[in-house]
């Protein structure tokens, strides 16, 4: 897809298969994506491009799963987001990397100069992820909503492998979450606002861990009425933070 006066491809349905395109001098280098995995639909997937993913900002432009719907992002692809793009998930949504580089989702940039909502666990949606990093969410909620790269509102989320990093308010936001489960994740970098900005929150939620690293946030981790269930307590480190916790 060549020297387009706008994205290089636009996809409003998750149902076809969309993989190893290219293209240049677009007026967005990407392939525009927004649509909603729904029950009847079977299991869909995202499969990697040379160009990356884009979602717009606006009601009508999310990228969702519907409660009894299943979405697996495969491994290389890359999502570059606009400023209040979200992920919302109230069904299944599954990320298939196996490192931390396997998959991106960050800012259309890639840089604190443009940033994104980030993904929404909601009450009844799942987030089993594997191999990935997200970076630069947390940006945009509804006015004095707290806002996050993951925000889990009563859903769960199980991630292994995965690195979140300068994300505006915190990494990750549990509120309500029931048997979430964290293997080797990283929280770094998250300094905005410097004041309250945390790696990790938890708020009324029942988890468990396994190797976790805390570095250069102001605050690595914060915990309101919750448990945490830790397998091994040497496993939880913490560096250059401005509180640990």
């Amino acid at each position: 897809f060549l020297n387009n006066v706008k994205e290089a491809m636009r996809v409003t349905t998750l149902r076809p298969i969309v993989r190893n395109n290219e293209g240049s001098g677009n007026g967005t280098d990407g392939i525009v994506i927004r649509g909603t995995a729904f029950p009847g639909d079977g299991a869909l997937n995202i499969f990697p491009n040379s160009l990356p993913y884009v979602i717009e900002s606006g009601v009508y432009t999310t990228l969702s799963v519907a409660d009894g719907g299943d979405l697996t992002i495969k491994p290389g692809v890359v999502f570059r987001n606009k400023h209040d793009a979200i992920i919302e998930v109230a069904g299944v949504l599954r990320i298939e990397g196996n490192n931390a580089e396997d998959v991106l989702l960050t800012s259309l940039t890639d840089s604190a100069s443009s940033t994104w909502r980030g993904i929404e666990v909601k009450s009844t949606g799942t987030l089993l992820g594997n191999g990935f990093t997200l970076r630069y969410a947390g940006q945009g909620c509804w006015r004095r909503s707290p806002c996050a790269g993951i925000l889990v509102n009563g859903g769960r989320v199980e991630l292994q492998n995965v690195l979140i990093e300068k994300n505006r308010d915190a990494g990750i936001r549990l509120n309500g979450s029931i048997g979430s489960y964290f293997t080797d994740v990283s929280f770094v970098g998250h300094q905005e606002p410097l004041a309250q900005a945390t790696g990790l929150v938890l708020i009324n939620s029942d988890i468990g861990t396994d190797t976790l690293h805390f570095a250069d946030n102001a605050i690595g981790v914060s915990v309101t009425n919750s448990t945490v269930s830790v397998s091994d307590p040497s496993t939880i480190t913490y560096s250059g933070n401005f509180i640990d916790a």
